[in-house]
């Protein structure tokens, strides 16, 4: 038997949350949820965007080939100039360009007036301008204006970005379908122990101080060697500064009013998914499924996951040691130089790659 702090309905979308874990069973036997009525919400719009991101790419995809073949710096390349040369072919270009870059560039384009509205400039800008300078030159010199064009540039730009942003999208939703599937598993209702030692299920927000509810085994399994018993609640965040001038790292798991403090001194703060909104405000982690065990799948988890940001931060500090010091001209004079249109689709590439690597997060509840 427990003593439980009085519950309130779980609030959805705190902003504090930074992380959620389900596995295992449940520690308190509860009923099934109508959290899951509030899932979903949100997730049209993530997919919309995937499936904009999606179409867009495609689309921009199958212009890149002609764009390609028609531009001349790679009918050089290729050594085809005279074999794909015909009356108009610069202004077919420019068309099939002009398709891509309003097609296929408009989430930039738009993104760059919203960063523009809203006074912060970011990533959409960047982009934005890159295809519209790249765009605007371009068309100049099919009207007569002296230089090259940068058509090639500009598609292989906006599809690489397109792959990008929509990976990224995806990664987004699928983070979203996870959260909601947490939320379904959220219990509306506990099993309490009446007087008379029956029992009965109950919704959590009606439990008072002094109920009893039922509780799994679990103090032996969980190998604990020391512990503290009859704590009062405001000895429970200095029992963990105890802890924490012996040198240990402490990690607190709480649910209800007093335990708040305690989770914000523990070096990591567990709140249980079925808590008060204040411990859950004042902890790093929630347990969706209320387990203890759920700690070392998140310690688990948490260890992967910042194996995958040394990766990634790896892969683009060395990117960017090494392109924008070639881009910007370090390298002239070697023989090998690397223009700033170059060094943006390896930018683009770096994106790709990197999403893809946080991918391979996907399967590790698989692994274990």
């Amino acid at each position: 038997m427990a003593t439980n702090d009085p519950h309130a309905p779980h609030r959805h979308g705190h902003g504090k949350h930074r992380h959620h874990a389900a596995h295992g069973g449940g520690t308190i036997a509860a009923a099934g949820s109508t959290h899951a009525a509030h899932a979903g919400h949100g997730g049209h719009d993530h997919a919309a965007m995937v499936a904009d991101f999606r179409r867009r790419f495609w689309i921009t995809l199958l212009l890149t080939p002609p764009i390609l073949l028609l531009s001349p710096m790679i009918q050089h390349l290729l050594g085809i100039g005279d074999a794909l040369a015909f009356p108009g072919d610069r202004y077919v270009l420019f068309v099939l360009s002009s398709v891509a870059y309003v097609y296929g560039g408009w989430p930039f384009l738009t993104g760059f007036t919203s960063e523009l509205r809203k006074g912060q400039p970011g990533m959409m800008t960047l982009i934005a301008l890159a295809i519209s300078a790249a765009y605007f030159f371009s068309a100049a010199v099919t009207f007569g204006f002296p230089g090259e064009g940068l058509y090639w540039e500009l598609v292989t730009l906006i599809v690489i970005m397109l792959l990008g942003h929509w990976m990224e999208m995806r990664s987004v939703m699928g983070a979203s379908r996870a959260l909601e599937e947490l939320v379904r598993l959220l219990p509306d209702s506990a099993t309490r122990i009446k007087a008379d030692g029956s029992s009965e299920e109950v919704p959590i927000s009606t439990l008072q101080p002094g109920d009893r509810v039922i509780v799994r085994p679990g103090a032996e399994e969980l190998g604990i060697t020391e512990y503290f018993a009859e704590v009062l609640p405001d000895q429970k965040s200095e029992k963990i500064a105890e802890l924490q001038r012996r040198g240990l790292s402490v990690a607190m798991v709480g649910d209800g009013v007093n335990d708040a403090p305690a989770l914000v001194q523990a070096d990591l703060g567990v709140a249980i998914g079925a808590g008060t909104d204040v411990a859950v405000e004042s902890a790093d982690v929630i347990l969706v499924r209320s387990d203890p065990r759920d700690v070392g799948a998140i310690l688990g988890l948490s260890r992967a996951t910042y194996r995958k940001m040394v990766q990634n931060l790896a892969w683009a500090t060395g990117y960017n040691a090494i392109a924008i010091p070639m881009a910007a001209g370090i390298s002239f004079g070697t023989g090998f130089i690397m223009t700033p249109a170059i060094a943006a689709i390896f930018m683009s590439a770096s994106t790709v790659i990197v999403a893809i690597n946080a991918q391979f997060l996907r399967s590790y509840g698989r692994h274990k």
